[in-house]
């Protein structure tokens, strides 16, 4: 059996896409998130992703919201008037920035960075993390790219 390589890369672009869809298609509600604020818990700034175990990983709670998708968010916050205090807020959020993952904000009184992601514990202090989907899609595109290479 002799397969084309218009055929192959057909077949390799519809396993990709499919597997985006799947991968998207994962429910968000019941997500998981470090939940605290290093200003009454100093436990709250260094917590691993791996942590599951630790009390602040926990589930977000559903009922707070209606019809939104629930995330992570991690709140880095430096206070001016307290001789650069950092603080960080770790949550669960339901309104997204429309186009950024993280972004900054400064008034009188402090800076921070605020940033949203969409997996269980993603808003450790290990940092934001891409998204499986989108990870997944890149390696499909540079296997695409050396099939057509090596053919």
């Amino acid at each position: 059996m002799d397969i084309s390589f218009a055929s192959m890369s057909r077949l390799l672009f519809t396993l990709m896409i499919i597997l985006v869809i799947f991968l998207s298609k994962s429910n968000v509600d019941g997500i998981k998130c470090f939940q605290c604020n290093s200003m009454n818990d100093p436990d709250c700034i260094n917590l691993e992703k791996n942590d599951t175990s630790s009390y602040h990983y926990r589930e977000c709670e559903e009922e707070k919201v209606s019809e939104k998708k629930i995330f992570c968010r991690k709140i880095l916050q430096k206070i001016l008037d307290r001789n650069g205090l950092v603080r960080v807020v770790r949550k669960c959020g339901w309104v997204k920035h429309p186009r950024l993952e993280c972004y900054s904000a400064t008034n009188k009184d402090h800076e921070e960075t605020v940033c949203q992601c969409f997996e269980d514990g993603c808003n450790s202090a290990t940092g934001i993390t891409a998204s499986t989907s989108v990870i997944l899609l890149q390696l499909a595109t540079v296997a695409l790219t050396v099939f057509r290479c090596f053919s």
